[in-house]
């Protein structure tokens, strides 16, 4: 009997330790998913912005007279396609290889080499553009092949590259997914061995699953915050920009809330990076981000728009009030020297209109931002009253 009971305490204290290796493996590939994940969620979620970059450097550099001036614009297009060329590389497993969840994915494969997509294709004719474009001496061809670089960035592109930023995130949402349920049939497992067998293990064991499964949600709420936050300025992005908007806007329709989005552009930011390097803008860009961030009310909700360019949703407020909010951002980052120029904001503003949609109340937003920009810059003009 003594024989038989030791020999079932030490299987299972052998099940125990199996198990207890295999909650640590399961911990360990959570910790590293949720670390890959997020360099390559922030890689694809960054490529469509350096596109639209890329392709706006193309237009400064068909404006430019200045040698010197064309000179610097050139070189920070080459920069970016640079960025664009090494992601690129990275996100299509050539550079490195990449982890198995992604690697042997059939969408993502699908989505970078088959029709009708092609988006490794795609990419690699907009890099090539790019270089002939910054390459070709004669005005008229260059203009051609600016407006090819600004076609790509404004159609076809953009949908394919979000949708690979898409697919990244399921694709390790799903390997995610696995490895919790297999850290709860892990802990269920374990439960069972303790509790039929060896009590007087129960307690720490349990302890350390209560731990796993914390690590397991807080993982889980990082990789969501991944893939709804910049990276640069941990501001919302504009996905999460459009799914804010989209719900606050039906509210809007349905109840009658105020309802105020602001666009909000750093003037001459492009001149920053030339003259400054890239470096110095981001930290520019975060330093602005965090001033916009701490001078908005609790219910306001900041966003990185596109670039250098943010976004402020002002929810309860009727377009009175987000005047007064916009004029306050732009003085205070007329406040704000960088070097010894003060910086400045073009803001357009938009409120909601009976029977808008997020795509017509952003519309509004970004051609009050454009007139703006127009006038002058450095000041706030709000959307055309309807006729």
């Amino acid at each position: 009997m003594e024989r038989s009971l030791t020999l079932r305490y030490s299987a299972t204290l052998g099940f125990v330790a199996l198990l207890a290796g295999l909650a640590f493996w399961n911990i360990h590939s959570l910790s590293a998913l949720h670390q890959e994940s997020a360099y390559f969620l922030d890689l694809a979620a960054s490529q469509t912005g350096l596109a639209q970059r890329l392709a706006a450097e193309s237009v400064r550099l068909n404006l430019a007279s200045d040698p010197a001036e064309r000179t610097r614009i050139a070189d920070t297009a080459r920069q970016i396609a640079a960025q664009i060329r090494n992601s690129h590389l990275l996100l299509t497993g050539e550079a490195a290889p990449l982890p198995g969840y992604y690697r042997y994915s059939g969408a993502l494969r699908a989505l970078y080499f088959n029709p009708p997509l092609l988006l490794d294709q795609q990419v690699r004719a907009y890099l090539q553009t790019a270089q002939d474009l910054l390459a070709e001496p004669d005005p008229a061809r260059r203009a051609a092949l600016r407006d090819a670089l600004l076609f790509a960035a404004m159609e076809r592109l953009p949908e394919a590259l979000r949708q690979a930023a898409r697919l990244y995130r399921d694709e390790a949402r799903t390997r995610a997914d696995t490895l919790r349920l297999m850290g709860l049939g892990i802990l269920t497992l374990t439960l069972g061995l303790l509790l039929g067998e060896i009590t007087l293990v129960f307690r720490p064991m349990l302890r350390n699953m209560a731990t796993a499964r914390s690590n397991l949600k807080e993982m889980a709420r990082k990789m969501e915050d991944a893939a709804s936050t910049d990276s640069l300025t941990s501001l919302y992005n504009r996905a999460k920009l459009n799914e804010v908007l989209d719900r606050e806007v039906s509210a809007a329709q349905r109840y009658g809330n105020p309802l105020s989005l602001l666009l909000l552009d750093l003037d001459h930011f492009s001149r920053i990076n030339s003259a400054y390097g890239l470096e110095t803008g981001d930290r520019l860009l975060v330093e602005l981000a965090l001033l916009i961030k701490n001078n908005l009310r609790i219910t306001d909700r900041a966003f990185r728009f596109d670039g250098e360019a943010f976004a402020v949703l002002a929810i309860q407020t009727p377009l009175e009030g987000a005047v007064a909010l916009g004029d306050k951002l732009r003085r205070l980052t007329k406040g704000f020297l960088f070097g010894s120029q003060p910086l400045t904001l073009s803001l357009g503003l938009a409120s909601f209109r009976q029977g808008d949609g997020r795509e017509s109340l952003l519309l509004r937003a970004a051609e009050a931002l454009e007139q703006a920009k127009a006038k002058g810059r450095d000041r706030l003009e709000t959307e055309t009253a309807p006729a």
